[in-house]
């Protein structure tokens, strides 16, 4: 049975066809074989990779939370979905953008590429300075060197049109992908859903 042949002929749909009964019958021993195998690979890399984690010392820090004069923000990296949940909520000034922006810097600087961002800004005042501005481009000129996939900023009708420009990469040939969002709920359900819709 060759697993090349299978993908090319299911991958793109949700159910086999009348004609292809035969094959799938055949298919479905060897791919519960197949399931076992890599369920026995992964619970290995798993053990691996544990190990190798706590040979590490110091281990660069997935959550960050952090308050200075009015603003407030928290960044936290799922490492299994490799994807940045960030929450700026109050008024930012030039002080607290760059406390926030760096803090990201050291949640994402060991990341693993084509990582998703989520950016919650409901709660965050609007008419953002320039100065502010700055830092939040700053922020998202990070996460594209850092090799970011999909940004998602989680608006409501009170957030700042200027701002989420900011993380909207509207270039000729953009770096990332980028759109918008009424709640985390829906945010995570589009990416989580991102490339997976099959064809019938």
């Amino acid at each position: 049975m060759n697993i090349e042949e299978l993908k090319a002929k299911f991958l793109q749909k949700s159910v086999a066809d009348i004609k292809d009964v035969d094959i799938a019958l055949r298919a479905a021993p060897f791919l519960i074989r197949e399931v076992v195998r890599l369920e026995a690979e992964l619970k290995e890399a798993e053990e691996r990779i544990k190990h190798i984690s706590s040979q590490f010392k110091k281990q660069p820090p997935t959550t960050k939370k952090g308050k200075k004069g009015n603003a407030e923000w928290e960044i936290k990296l799922d490492e299994k979905k490799n994807r940045v949940y960030v929450t700026l909520s109050g008024q930012f000034d030039h002080r607290s953008g760059k406390a926030a922006t760096n803090q990201l810097n050291m949640v994402v600087e060991n990341i693993r590429k084509n990582f998703d961002v989520v950016i919650d800004i409901t709660q965050l005042t609007p008419d953002v300075g320039n100065r502010v501005n700055f830092h939040l481009r700053k922020a998202i000129y990070i996460l594209q060197q850092m090799g970011v996939k999909s940004v998602v900023t989680v608006t409501d009708t009170k957030s700042d049109q200027s701002v989420i420009s900011i993380f909207s990469d509207r270039g000729k040939e953009p770096a990332f992908k980028s759109f918008t969002s009424g709640s985390l709920r829906d945010a995570d359900l589009s990416l989580d859903n991102e490339g997976k819709f099959l064809k019938v």
